[in-house]
């Protein structure tokens, strides 16, 4: 078991009827069209799932004494649908930044990772606020509260 399965074991689900995993020359392709590399475990979450969501409301909780953030859906490198290039071409203010949309919220707002530093924010769209999550995408999965339906 590699360490994406141990990390999300029972947690996600395929949006559809099963996972489409990104091949590697998908992956690399995507990497190439933003301009940087993945974090390393967000590559083994494509290259594993692909596109997914969660098996119940997921909360990421930044900090004690921040209000926790749901997580929809974390973004893949395969088709167009939920494709985070795309994503990010709809958003040029976030590539503008550096940022590399990841995953939303059932509101639309985004999670990202910094292109420089590998850090994850949370990008507010109806506050017009940016506010720190995770240091990685390691830690961003670490964060992660999943509530079974």
């Amino acid at each position: 078991m590699n360490s994406i399965e141990k990390f999300l074991k029972d947690k996600i689900q395929p949006i559809g009827e099963q996972f489409l995993p990104a091949t590697e020359s998908e992956v690399a392709q995507a990497e190439r069209e933003i301009g940087t590399r993945f974090p390393e475990l967000f590559r083994q979450l494509q290259l594993s799932y692909g596109r997914l969501v969660f098996t119940g409301e997921t909360l990421i909780h930044a900090a004690p004494g921040i209000e926790p953030q749901t997580v929809f859906t974390i973004f893949g490198c395969k088709g167009d649908v939920g494709n985070l290039v795309t994503d990010l071409k709809l958003h040029p203010d976030l590539r503008q930044k550096g940022l590399i949309p990841f995953a939303d919220d059932m509101f639309n707002n985004r999670y990202v990772f910094s292109s420089q530093m590998g850090d994850i924010s949370f990008v507010d769209y109806t506050q017009g606020k940016l506010q720190s999550m995770a240091k990685s995408f390691e830690d961003f999965l670490a964060k992660l509260q999943v509530i079974p339906d």
